[in-house]
């Protein structure tokens, strides 16, 4: 077997990179041929994805927060060859958020993470696909593995994002600080929004979660039924009333109690299409924690494309 070693040395605070050396050792005490590479900023995890499967990698590991891991996935269907091979997935969690880990049972130390992986099957599970507006003209395509995104949590990540550049530490509680601070000032904006063949429903949002995980945003469960395996997106639409209401629920969200909420619907889509009420409107979009563009997008469920070990 060989193994593709993908590392964000920023994720988590640097914590990825602290425990790169660890990992790699760990991995080659079982497998001989580990190549350890670290990304250089925004899109070069999806690069090296690429390459290692060019290069015959039988297993490539992203090794940072959700943006790394999705940016891999990226990557790997992107680069993939009518009919070729396409390397397994695996994943060590080490980011600000680390939502899409929830959905298994993984140590929380890297290096015993790291072995668990190569003792666990492969098994299918979904990704997204999603066509979306760049902010200087255009189109752009992207795919996620977690959740993507619109609203008041675009904004959140823009700005956890943008603190993380900065220096701030990391953590679940930056979500938190950050959400706080959004539901204060943010303007919630008006959408028209479609599930497969469904009539378009148009709605004042907080926020649109197409979810394939449950969770997001440092641990909230925002699609508490949610299987990254069943083929199907969970949509979440959160309608905006008033900001107290949004700040007084936010613990139900956290805790996947929202469900029966009246300002909560949640359904299940292959295929979703959202534009701004507004023509011309700036929506920002978030995919796996990464801000990359804005309304209109089209998400489309891809069953089964990648193998993750897990």
């Amino acid at each position: 077997m060989r193994i593709g070693l993908i590392v964000n040395p920023v994720s988590g605070g640097g914590r990825a990179s602290r425990h790169a050396e660890a990992v790699s050792a760990a991995l080659e005490r079982r497998v001989p041929q580990v190549d350890m590479r670290f990304t250089l900023g925004r899109g070069h995890a999806a690069r090296l994805a690429e390459d290692f499967a060019g290069e015959g990698a039988d297993l490539v590991i992203a090794f940072g927060g959700d943006g790394t891991l999705g940016e891999v996935a990226d990557g790997l269907l992107r680069g993939r060859s009518p009919g070729g091979r396409l390397p397994q997935l695996g994943f060590i969690a080490a980011g600000t958020g680390s939502d899409f880990r929830r959905n298994f049972s993984f140590s929380s130390d890297p290096a015993t993470a790291a072995l668990e992986l190569l003792d666990r099957p492969a098994r299918p599970i979904d990704a997204g696909r999603v066509s979306f507006s760049l902010p200087g003209g255009g189109e752009g395509h992207r795919h996620f593995l977690n959740i993507a995104s619109l609203g008041i949590t675009g904004d959140i990540v823009e700005t956890v994002n943008r603190a993380k550049m900065e220096g701030t530490k990391s953590g679940p509680l930056v979500y938190l600080l950050h959400t706080l601070g959004a539901l204060l000032r943010y303007r919630f904006p008006s959408i028209r929004i479609a599930l497969d063949d469904a009539a378009p429903l148009d709605a004042q949002v907080a926020a649109v979660a197409v979810a394939n995980g449950a969770w997001f945003g440092g641990g909230m469960k925002i699609a508490p039924d949610a299987r990254v395996d069943d083929g199907l997106f969970d949509v979440v639409v959160v309608r905006a009333r008033n900001r107290s209401t949004l700040i007084a629920n936010l613990a139900r969200v956290y805790g996947g109690r929202h469900r029966s909420h009246p300002d909560v619907t949640i359904a299940r889509a292959s295929t979703v299409t959202v534009h701004p009420a507004a023509p011309g409107a700036i929506i920002p979009l978030e995919f796996d924690g990464e801000d990359l563009g804005c309304l209109p997008a089209r998400y489309d469920i891809l069953p089964g494309a990648l193998m993750v070990r897990g």
